[in-house]
């Protein structure tokens, strides 16, 4: 999928779970959406450029862009750039299993 997700905080991370990601150009955390819990997401973009699909929208960030959402909600990053991008998720509470969610075509 062209990317790599690395965890930084350290165990036990009871409250609070922190991801960086690097996302060659044309990578993804998958080919679909997916969803993880219902914590309180945050994503902040430390290189490059990325789209993320957070439900029914799609969101063009970059370098130093951030929102933030439930993990509830179906959600995927690609890098849409030509350059590596870098992401940080910063999630509470840690969630522990991610399910894909199949694109809706209509």
């Amino acid at each position: 999928s062209g990317s790599q997700k690395f965890v930084i905080s350290q165990p036990p991370g009871k409250n609070v779970e922190i991801y960086v990601g690097r996302f060659e150009p044309g990578g993804a955390t998958g080919n679909d959406p997916y969803v993880h819990g219902n914590a309180q997401e945050f994503l902040l973009v430390l290189a490059g450029t990325i789209v993320l699909e957070l439900g029914d929208s799609s969101y063009a960030m970059s370098k130093d862009d951030s929102i933030e959402y439930l993990s509830s909600v179906p959600h995927r990053v690609s890098n849409s750039g030509n350059a590596v991008a870098e992401v940080m998720w910063i999630t509470s509470p840690p969630t522990t299993k991610s399910t894909p969610v199949p694109h809706q075509h209509p």
